[in-house]
Formats: C-alpha cells, sequence, structure tokens
C-alpha cells in the first residue's frame, strides 16, 4: 500500500500501524516524517501488500480522522480484493496501488500478456509508478502512472540492453467510468491465468526446437511481422490459414541473448522472490523466400518443411539428363579446384524455350538433395556493375550460409556474350568475378542458348538444352500432370491430346490442364478432346 504522509497523518497513522502490530509499516512512517519539512511537505511511503482485515481497519480509521484521501485509497483496494470485475478506479492517484493489489492477488509469474494480432505475448511487470501534474516551458505535462514491461523480445541483442521494455501509460480520461478488468482490456493487457501459462509453456517448447535450427527451412502461414528493423516487430502481414511460404531460419545472424531472470527492483523491495522470472517471445527471424523479406513469425505459424524426394519421379526429363544432374547433385565435395579457394560448386546451365521444365528442374532437385531453393530472379541483381556485384556477393553468401540449392532465373542478362558494349562487359566480368568463389550448387536459366557468354559456359559443369518434347515425352506429361490435378485422363484421350497438340511444353499442358479442368468444373461437362480444343484457343494454342 502507497500512502502519501504529511505533517497532519504520519504521527496518528503510525501510531495505528503499531496497535495492530505492523511495526516495519510504523517505523518506516517514522523514517519518512523525519524527512518532511514543513506542513506543505510529503513523502510517499509503500507499507508493502497488507491483509484485507488491515485495509478494513485503516479504512475505519481514516474515516474517524478525516483522512479522506486515505480512506478513499484503503476502500478501492478492499473492493480491488473482493470484487475486482465491478470495481472502478477514482483517482489516477490510486491506479498504482489498485494494480499491485491486483497483479498480485493473481500472480503466478508475476506477467501479464500482451495481445498482438490474436498472439498473446507475455511480459513481466516491472515498474508501476505515479507522476503528478508538470508545468513546463512548454506547457503542461498532465498527470500519468506509467507500467513497464520487460520480455526477451523479438530483436537483435544489443551489449547489456538484451531485455525489450515497454511502457503502458495511464491517463485520467482513460480510467474514468470503466472498471479495473475494463480498462487492462482496453490496453490490450490480459492477467496472466493457468491457460495462458499452459499455452505459454507450449510454445516455449516449440521455440526451443525451433530457434537454434540455424539456416533451415521452414514454412510459415497464418502471419509474420515484418523483421527489417532487428530491433522490433513491423507491421503484421497476414498469409491466410491455408497460404504458406517458405522461409529460412535466420536466427544466427542476429546472435541473440536471452535472460531467464532478472532483479526486478520495484517488486523485490516489496515482494522477495516474486516477479523475476523473465518471459520469451517466442518468434523466430526468418528470411522469407518468396517475398525475399526479413520477417518475425511466431511459432504456432511455422512448421520444419519436409523434403519431397519423390518429386524426381515426377519430372519427365530424358533419363540421361536426370542421371547426369543426380550425379552432380550429390558429388559437389569431389569437385574442389586445384588453387585453393576457387570454385568447388556446380554450376549447371539450363537452355531452352519457356515452359520446358528449367526452372523446374532446380525445383525438384532441391527436393531431391533436400536443401531448400533460393529462387533470385535477374531483376534483383540490378543493370550496373557496381550492383551486381554487391547483390550477387550477399545473394551467394546467403546461398552459401543456408547450404542452400541457388536458381538465378532468367539470367540472359549477366551470362550473354560480350561485345562492345562496355557496360555490359563490366557486368558480365563481374557476374563471373564473383561465380568463381562460389562453392555451392547453382543452377542458371536462359531462353537464349546460343548467346552465353563462353567465359559463362566454361565455368559450368554442364549445359543442359531443353527441347520440344517428343511423342513419347509429351505423353508422359500429359499422364503425369493428368494424375496429378486428378483429371482421370484415359488412355484414348492421351492419344487424342498428343496427336492435337504437338508443340507443347509442361508449362502449356499444365496450364491448359488447369484450364480445361476448371471449365468442365464450372459447366458440368466432362473432359474430352472437344473441351481441351475449345481452351486451347485463350492459350494461343
Amino acid at each position: 500500500m502507497i500512502v502519501d504522509i504529511d505533517d497532519k497523518n504520519c504521527v496518528p497513522l503510525r501510531d495505528f500501524l503499531q496497535s495492530l502490530g505492523l511495526d516495519e509499516g510504523a517505523e518506516l512512517v517514522d523514517s519518512k516524517h523525519r524527512l518532511i519539512k514543513g506542513s506543505d511537505n510529503k513523502a510517499i511511503c509503500d507499507l508493502g501488500r497488507l491483509k484485507l482485515e488491515h485495509y478494513e481497519a485503516i479504512q475505519q480509521f481514516a474515516k474517524e480522522q478525516g483522512f479522506r484521501g486515505l480512506q478513499m485509497l484503503a476502500t478501492t483496494i478492499i473492493n480491488v480484493l473482493t470484487k475486482p470485475d465491478q470495481t472502478k478506479v477514482r483517482t489516477l492517484k490510486a491506479l498504482p496501488n489498485v494494480l499491485i493489489e491486483h497483479f498480485m492477488g493473481q500472480a503466478i509469474d508475476g506477467w501479464v500478456y500482451m495481445e498482438n494480432n490474436g498472439i498473446f505475448l507475455p511480459y513481466l511487470i516491472g515498474k508501476i509508478r505515479y507522476e503528478p501534474e508538470k508545468k513546463t516551458s512548454y506547457g503542461t505535462n498532465p498527470a500519468e502512472v506509467t507500467l513497464e514491461l520487460l520480455a526477451n523480445v523479438a530483436a537483435k541483442s544489443k551489449g547489456n540492453q538484451q531485455v525489450g521494455s515497454k511502457k503502458i501509460t495511464f491517463l485520467s480520461e482513460t480510467i474514468a467510468g470503466v472498471t479495473l478488468p475494463e480498462l487492462l482490456r482496453n490496453h490490450g493487457i490480459h492477467v496472466e491465468t493457468p491457460e495462458l501459462k499452459a499455452d505459454y509453456e507450449r510454445q516455449m517448447a516449440l521455440f526451443l526446437d525451433y530457434q537454434p535450427r540455424h539456416s533451415e527451412q521452414f514454412l510459415l502461414s497464418g502471419m509474420t511481422f515484418s523483421g527489417e528493423d532487428l530491433d522490433r516487430m513491423g507491421v503484421a502481414h497476414r498469409l491466410g490459414e491455408e497460404t504458406t511460404f517458405r522461409a529460412i531460419n535466420e536466427e544466427a545472424i542476429i546472435q541473440r541473448v536471452f535472460i531467464d531472470e532478472i532483479d526486478n527492483e520495484f517488486w523485490s523491495e516489496r515482494y522477495p522472490g516474486a516477479f523475476s522470472a523473465l518471459p520469451y517471445h517466442p518468434l523466430i527471424y526468418f528470411f522469407n523466400l518468396e517475398t525475399h523479406a526479413y520477417a518475425w513469425a511466431h511459432v504456432d505459424h511455422a512448421k520444419p518443411y519436409v523434403y519431397k524426394p519423390e518429386l524426381r519421379e515426377k519430372l519427365v526429363l530424358p533419363e540421361d539428363h536426370k542421371t547426369l544432374i543426380d550425379i552432380l547433385a550429390s558429388d559437389m565435395e569431389m569437385l574442389s579446384d586445384i588453387v585453393q579457394g576457387k570454385s568447388g560448386g556446380t554450376c549447371i546451365l539450363c537452355s531452352g524455350a519457356p515452359g520446358l521444365g528449367k526452372t523446374l528442374t532446380a525445383e525438384v532437385y532441391s527436393e531431391v538433395v533436400a536443401r531448400p531453393l533460393y529462387r533470385v530472379h535477374s531483376g534483383q541483381l540490378g543493370i550496373q556493375s557496381d550492383d551486381v556485384e554487391n547483390n550477387l556477393k550477399m545473394i551467394l553468401m546467403r546461398a552459401q550460409r543456408w547450404n542452400a540449392v541457388l536458381l538465378i532465373d532468367e539470367a540472359c542478362v549477366y551470362i550473354r556474350m560480350r561485345g562492345n558494349d562496355l557496360e555490359h562487359n563490366a557486368v558480365v566480368a563481374s557476374f563471373l568475378r564473383n561465380l568463381e568463389y562460389f562453392s555451392g550448387l547453382l543452377f542458371m536459366t536462359t531462353n537464349r542458348p546460343d548467346d552465353v557468354d563462353q567465359a559463362i559456359v566454361s565455368r559450368c559443369v554442364a549445359h543442359i538444352r531443353y527441347v520440344v518434347p517428343d511423342d513419347v515425352t509429351r505423353r508422359k506429361l500429359w499422364q503425369v500432370l493428368g494424375e496429378n490435378y486428378n483429371a482421370g485422363l484415359s488412355e484414348t484421350l492421351l492419344d487424342q491430346l498428343c496427336e492435337k497438340f504437338t508443340s507443347v511444353g509442361g508449362r502449356d499442358i499444365k496450364e491448359l490442364l488447369k484450364l480445361t479442368l476448371k471449365f468442365a468444373k464450372g459447366r458440368k461437362l466432362p473432359v474430352s478432346i472437344e473441351l481441351f480444343t475449345q481452351c486451347a484457343q485463350f492459350r494461343g494454342l
């Protein structure tokens, strides 16, 4: 109980506390009394947490003595203890006492939970302070109560400032006419309950499993928070429960330090042993492979990625192509250069017309070798040689840190043959210089196979040329994709499709199949060669 004492009430209050057997409180009042000089001076005295009967006795004492402020304070605390759901705080000055009693009365760890877009994050309760109105040269600062909250937050560790803090401010207008639970809810604060604690412990089990798994691939869903600013969670981005994004655990680059317990002076002075366990915010720092942006994700919105090596069987390529890629992808360790430090990696150039499976090859083989696929579009590298060098260095470093399969899609700008354009020549030279010391698995795709610089070709272990599939391959594509979409293509229909569409590649087959199946479902028609022919006009086939 935090009370104001002055020349009028200090002696009667000291004597009354002694009569109740509260000798420590009486001594504290007496010591504060000696600091008071003059009738206008006051001192703040914290009597600690008392029993209900003590508050009732102080209430009656204050009423008899005419100490109205003390009487109202005791009445408010009694109401908090006996009927918290109905209690309204009449004055801002009484709020610290009310909050202390309320939090202590329901304490498990001394935490509260703050809701953030449906996520409940725990905080240790720190200082609770009342600041009176202050006049400054800029105007008047209103009286306020501040509630300090502490946690191992989603942020980069900074020297000794490793504990994240948050301050909630209460003003006179925010407490007017609302009960204590309503006041807390209006500020997003939820007092701890066994249910919230049990859910936190479940989340922490996931956090302790996921957080150390540096550079591993995860699937994110539900929601993330932008993470470009390492010191705080940014804007929430709702992904949707059905939408998933692949992401890499990047906790290694922020090197967080966690603290399990602190000396919480505000509480340790009043209630030794309480309010010291510092909670964790179970969010992990990721690099989103789809958006190429950093993000924080709650453990409930993340799960380890499960690779699917069986997808190799669905990749329709000539068998000698598949065998070559199998060997190159699995035996990269054997390919180190004579010059120490130079590339021992595997660069594979995939060339051919659009839609023939170049990108799909890299996607499937990342599953086969159980490594993340880091797909970079050429537009992300820039067009100036300095930009290309800096961006490519960063991308190659990430790929090596993650042990990822790197795919540079549509790399034509950076690998086409050099000529009289000095700026382009500088771009190609910069590209070559960085590839020289890359030790991972790299796929590059181009739609212009006859315009690739010979220096690029010479640095590639293999150059795989993709051509329009022959009759046998085309039939297998229709069959595999038809099974994937549960199209129920009969042998007769497969023959008709191969005969009708003789110059299509894998992408055309996939998109035509999807369009026809949607059309058939929407019109409740059977899938037929006539329906495929009708839909093909919308694909220019």
